[in-house]
């Protein structure tokens, strides 16, 4: 969301006579003119009133209209009507409900909605009546009719405009800088005052919100040395207190070289020592404040050698504690390569506490960390003599990886995760960056209800330096449509196009959802040819059994397209998405285990089998693609092809089951996660015909459903993988507790892993036979080699939901509360920086369509209600809005990992 302020009134003087209205009511907010794509578009006028009294003001049988200035033709105030002090209430032509929606709001905002209420026009007013009829203001936002924040008089037209607003959707607010005594007033931009943008459309306001102009903020800083070597770095921090908003900052530091730096921690290197006045300004929406400190920077001979015997003496006096001792380089590190991976060996001499160092990496040989341990690094022993202190360092993700094992988790997993190192690939974690959504009730361009993410892939990635926002695409790829029970409904594949804009937030929170913002432009279906006839997919249960391009799928009669002849369809419920440079690209089909590929149009045109083992067979050798019944063998219902990814040099398709086949589980829900990975060859022409080259398991993490220490009775499902090497990529495994399931149970296990198959054992064509198993009875066959895997981002993190205001607690699920179902993820640089290892993932979930009026195509051709599909859990129905969380990932390919010593003492 975004905030947006909105024209007040000081009323004191009329109030005056007005004994039953203690205090001092303004408006602080109008908008006379949506977005075209706003809900209800041109019926969602609105005007917002706050008391800025010290008590509780009633408003019982108050009325309100606009320029006319009628009370007998005046919008009565609902009985009751109460406004508690720094309240804001709204008044509307829009049900409540829908105004709710529009800008994304919780039950705490009071909105009066009034059908037929005042429609506010250009250059319009809106005048309050008490019960008696006397007029307690009557506020005109037409030409001169108010004072604007620069000084000059209103402009006229539409409320935003008047205020010198560019665009009729953009909300006339109240620049508090001025107070409330001689207010001015301003228009919304989405940044200022704590304006933001609507859910649904381009409008920007605040309505039930109101910023403060307050203090301004105070700036400090603080530098880590200022005694240097010729080419070191002198790191400055900033500190900011009472900022509102984002901060941005301006260094000088004194020497009139150099770039001055916008961040609040920026690094310089002197050229020369003295005195150097260093300054920092920090501006925020609130002001800007400076600090200025004189610094003496003394520099010191770079590698200076006071023996004369070849080594620098920081070095010598690290490893070898004097630099003067004449030793040679037998105590500099030395990189040693073992069995358990590549080792660091370093000593020093025994016994001399004052000399201590730290391991710095980085995979660009610019930007350097301390490195983490685990991470980077394990200590791995050190030993003694009167003398030396020997110590050995193992650097992590060196060695071969280790096989697979399924963690288990009897209580919710809550703890931070720094990231893993495996194959060579080192992923660090620093945390949520954003959050955005978009509402669960929006429709698409053929009105039917849009959904959420079973696949997700950003295209059109960019970013302004001068805003500081990212853009693109999120190509969003829902499942298959309404089910609840046996009814589906008959929603074709496809995918939505949503254009938004994403501004990282770094700061400590607790902030607002607004960092993704997304738009919606368009979807596209999914066609095949069949002979002569152009037809589409279905979300339907597949009754039957087909032949498609060579291939045996499911098949259901049903209406083709709106309207449509009732025709022999492909049954497909889409779970996957991968999009080639061109336009083209894969998608997985959960019902048939199989891989469609579609050209740029989203035509499909072949589609890719897994081995016999994986697809569905009831009773033995006869094929059945039904996803309401266990099959015999083969994929299990409603756990086909869940994740799919190509690997970055576009050679490569990996495809992941969810979870294990029929044939390699036990009766036991536990016992599901032996899943198996299939690797494809892509490369040239075999784009269009893939070869399979590759069979592995993974092993998937197992969960007490309700968390409370009983035991193991849960597989973690896997819903996403995003490949980033060769033999490695994320993968998205999950409970299945939180918003829009059954169940109060807490969130116990949500997390992005890190899965590498490099060293894992290749079983293609060993267990590729209907029925064949690899794990049977749930054990997995001894000799075979699972994929290794390691946790890299915990989605339950409390301090991330603490910071963007996420609930998690289940039992009482709201608006805010964290899904059950995580499907979609989608990996982006960090264009903003010249780093090559810093990207952002973003997760998102598929809502099942669990949104209060749930529109689609049935069987006959025509678009009907489904009916309610949300789940009755805790606090009631709750919509299940389409989100997206975003994180900030360090990713560094093998031969990009260096490592250095640092001396701190």
């Amino acid at each position: 969301m975004f905030k947006t302020r909105f024209v007040l009134i000081a009323v004191s003087a009329v109030f005056v006579s007005q004994m039953p209205l203690r205090g001092q009511l303004l408006v602080t907010e109008i908008q006379s003119q949506q977005s075209s794509t706003a809900t209800a578009s041109g019926a969602n006028d609105y005007w917002e009133l706050t008391n800025f009294g010290g008590s509780t003001i009633s408003l019982a049988n108050y009325r309100w209209t606009d320029e006319a200035r009628s009370f007998s033709a005046a919008v009565p105030v609902p009985a009751g009507t109460l406004i508690s002090p720094g309240e804001s209430v709204i008044f509307t032509r829009a049900t409540a409900a829908a105004f709710r929606n529009w800008w994304g709001l919780g039950s705490n905002v009071q909105i009066f909605g009034t059908t037929g209420a005042p429609g506010l026009g250009p250059g319009d007013a809106i005048t309050l009546f008490n019960a008696s009829g006397v007029e307690i203001f009557n506020f005109r936002y037409s030409a001169a009719g108010f004072t604007r924040s620069n000084g000059s008089l209103a402009g006229g037209g539409h409320a935003g405009p008047s205020a010198g607003g560019g665009d009729d959707t953009q909300a006339l607010i109240w620049d508090p800088t001025y107070g409330t005594a001689s207010p001015r007033y301003t228009f919304a931009t989405g940044v200022n005052f704590s304006t933001f943008k609507a859910a649904i459309g381009d409008d920007l306001g605040s309505p039930g919100l109101i910023g403060s102009a307050g203090s301004p903020p105070v700036v400090d800083f603080t530098v880590d040395q200022t005694s240097v070597r010729f080419g070191e770095t002198v790191t400055f921090t900033a500190t900011v207190g009472n900022a509102t908003g984002d901060v941005s900052y301006q260094w000088d530091f004194g020497d009139g070289y150099g770039d001055g730096g916008s961040g609040a921690v920026v690094t310089h290197r002197y050229a020369r020592g003295g005195n150097h006045t260093v300054s920092v300004t920090a501006t925020a929406e609130n002001g800007s404040d400076s600090k200025v400190k004189t610094l003496s920077i003394t520099i010191g001979a770079f590698g200076q050698d006071g023996d004369e015997d070849g080594l620098a003496d920081g070095l010598e006096y690290y490893f070898a504690t004097n630099p003067e001792s004449g030793e040679n380089t037998r105590n500099l590190p030395r990189l040693v390569r073992s069995s358990t991976g590549m080792r660091l060996r370093h000593s020093t001499r025994a016994g001399i506490s004052e000399v201590a160092g730290v391991f710095e990496t980085s995979g660009d040989l610019v930007n350097w960390e301390t490195a983490v341990p685990g991470l980077d690094l394990d200590f791995t022993s050190a030993s003694s003599d009167s003398e030396t202190t020997s110590i050995i360092h193992t650097l992590s993700g060196t060695a071969p990886s280790p096989a697979g094992q399924s963690a288990d988790h009897l209580t919710p997993n809550l703890q931070d995760t720094a990231g893993a190192a495996l194959g060579g690939i080192r992923v660090e974690n620093l945390g949520m960056v954003g959050v955005g959504r978009i509402s669960a009730a929006t429709l698409d361009q053929f009105g039917e209800t849009l959904g959420g993410s079973s696949g997700l892939c950003i295209t059109g990635w960019s970013y302004d330096s001068g805003q500081g926002k990212f853009s693109g695409v999120l190509n969003m790829l829902p499942d298959r449509g309404f089910n609840v029970g046996s009814t589906f409904s008959n929603y074709a594949a496809r995918v939505h196009k949503l254009a938004f804009t994403f501004a990282p937030y770094y700061g400590a929170g607790p902030v607002a959802l607004r960092q993704v913002v997304p738009v919606y432009k368009g979807s596209t279906k999914f066609t095949y040819q069949d002979g002569a006839v152009t037809k589409f997919t279905t979300g339907l249960n597949p009754t039957g059994v087909g032949t498609l391009f060579g291939q045996a799928v499911g098949t259901v009669t049903t209406a083709n397209g709106p309207g449509g002849n009732q025709l022999s369809l492909l049954s497909f419920d889409a779970e996957a998405l991968q999009l080639l440079p061109d336009g083209s690209g894969f998608v997985s089909d959960e019902y048939g285990a199989c891989i469609a590929r579609f050209d740029s149009t989203r035509k499909i045109t072949g589609i890719t089998r897994l081995p016999e083992a994986a697809r569905p067979h009831r009773p033995a050798g006869t094929l059945n693609f039904d996803s309401e019944n266990t099959p015999t063998t083969g994929r299990r219902e409603n756990q086909g092809i869940e994740g799919i990814a190509v690997t970055p040099d576009g050679t490569r398709l990996f495809a992941l089951l969810q979870s294990g086949l029929v044939q390699d589980i036990h009766a036991d829900a536990q016992t599901r996660n032996n899943t198996r990975l299939f690797v494809y060859d892509i490369s040239g022409m075999l784009v269009d015909a893939p070869q399979l080259i590759g069979e592995y398991v993974v092993k998937l993490p197992r969960y007490d459903s309700n968390g409370n220490g009983s035991g193991i009775n849960r597989t973690a499902n896997q819903s996403e993988i995003v490949a980033i090497g060769p033999a490695q990529f994320l993968m998205l495994p999950q409970d299945g507790n939180g918003l829009g399931s059954d169940s109060t149970d807490p969130g116990v296990y949500k997390s992005v892993q890190l899965v590498d198959f490099g060293s894992a054992t290749n079983i293609l064509g060993q267990y590729d036979t209907e029925g064949a198993a690899v794990s049977p009875g749930g054990v997995l066959r001894a000799g075979i080699r699972a994929a290794a895997s390691k946790d890299v981002v915990n989605i339950l993190n409390p301090a991330d939901h603490a910071k963007f205001g996420i609930n998690t607690t289940n039992s009482a699920p709201d608006l805010f509360t964290l899904q059950e179902k995580l499907e979609g993820m989608s990996l982006v640089p960090d264009l903003s920086t010249s780093r090559t290892d810093d990207y952002f993932l973003f997760v998102a979930n598929d809502n099942d369509f669990q949104s209060p009026s749930v529109r689609m195509l049935s069987t006959t051709g025509v678009i009907q209600n489904f009916g309610d599909g949300r789940k009755n859990v805790g606090n009631g129905r709750v919509t299940n809005d389409a989100t997206f969380y975003v994180y900030r990932l360090l990713i560094a390919a093998p031969e990009n990992r260096f490592f250095r010593m640092k001396v701190t003492n």
